[in-house]
């Protein structure tokens, strides 16, 4: 039970935190690698749930939960399993507000009409991941009339108003399909404004927070590895900030 003491901790401390913008990585691969407890869908779907229901208790009434889960494929049965969408599912009392699909496919791969389309989605192949936009409130502004768009190019800024993101990832020690610094970027922009509160349990490499103090907005994050800062840095030096002023 190592794992959820250490996230009873983690929302132990945060008990009194009043964020404007919560980000949860809860791809099945990223969980299992996080908590031992999970040995199958049942146990993964439970913790999945018990930290979106608790993330509600953290986020101010206007505040916004982006929650990134995969469906991934069955070997078995060869068929895909919808875990990131039962996931979502009755997850009283966030309304669901908005969904986008992050496709990790190249943009002119994805989009080449004559490309034969296989029978079944292989997700070693073509990846993707559906992010969700939870809500307090019932009905919220559009994406397009929430994004802070001071800091974007007319070409960001049509790029994060579509419904499905093309960002590839770079896999990078102990993470296989780490959260870019692209894609934190448009959901920061998307769903806070400056000096806003951005909240991330599992930061990893602590990307979102140095995503976060780029674009002027205040962050609290957790990560299990203090070098994973330094690795931060690198990766977002790396992968740069294109269209952003």
């Amino acid at each position: 039970m190592k794992n959820q003491i250490v996230l009873e901790n983690i929302l132990k401390i945060s008990s009194n935190l009043s964020a404007n913008l919560v980000i949860l990585d809860l791809s099945y691969k990223n969980l299992k690698s996080i908590f031992k407890e999970i040995t199958d869908d049942k146990s993964y779907l439970q913790i999945s749930k018990s930290i979106i229901k608790k993330s509600y208790q953290l986020t101010v009434d206007t505040g916004i939960c982006c929650v990134v889960a995969t469906d991934e494929k069955d070997p078995k049965r060869n068929v895909l399993n919808p875990l990131g969408t039962k996931v979502i599912q009755d997850i009283h009392p966030w309304y669901l507000s908005d969904e986008i699909i992050w496709n990790k496919t190249p943009k002119d791969l994805a989009l080449n009409k004559d490309r034969e389309k296989p029978s079944v989605i292989d997700f070693e192949e073509l990846p993707f991941s559906q992010i969700w936009i939870l809500s307090k409130q019932k009905v919220i502004p559009s994406r397009s009339e929430r994004l802070d768009n001071t800091r974007l190019s007319k070409q960001k800024e049509i790029e994060i108003v579509d419904s499905v993101w093309f960002i590839q990832p770079k896999s990078q020690l102990g993470y296989k399909d780490p959260l870019p610094s692209e894609l934190l970027a448009r959901l920061i922009l998307s769903y806070s404004k400056p000096n806003d509160l951005a909240f991330d349990p599992f930061a990893g490499h602590c990307v979102t927070a140095l995503v976060c103090k780029f674009l002027n907005r205040n962050f609290l994050c957790f990560t299990n590895n203090k070098d994973n800062l330094m690795i931060g840095n690198r990766r977002l030096k790396k992968e740069k900030l294109n269209g952003y002023t």
